[in-house]
């Protein structure tokens, strides 16, 4: 009985703060990263293999494509 309650506690859904990956980032520096965005939008999690830098914006949505599309 204890392990049938146990398995239904470990199938909770879990809400990441910063689900997106941003792909393609090349760093001046050379240095490898990772950036994620933020659920909504309006925040960076910047990953290097010693740091981590968090940026947010109130007004501007890293999840809105920009620029010219293809046609």
């Amino acid at each position: 009985m204890q392990w049938a309650l146990e398995d239904k506690r470990t199938t909770e859904r879990v809400r990441e703060k910063f689900p997106y990956l941003l792909t393609g980032v090349k760093p001046k520096t050379g240095e490898n990263i990772i950036v994620y965005i933020e659920m909504d939008g309006k925040g960076l999690l910047v990953t290097t293999k010693n740091k981590q830098y968090y940026y947010r914006s109130d007004t501007a949505s890293f999840l809105q494509e920009r620029g010219n599309k293809a046609q």
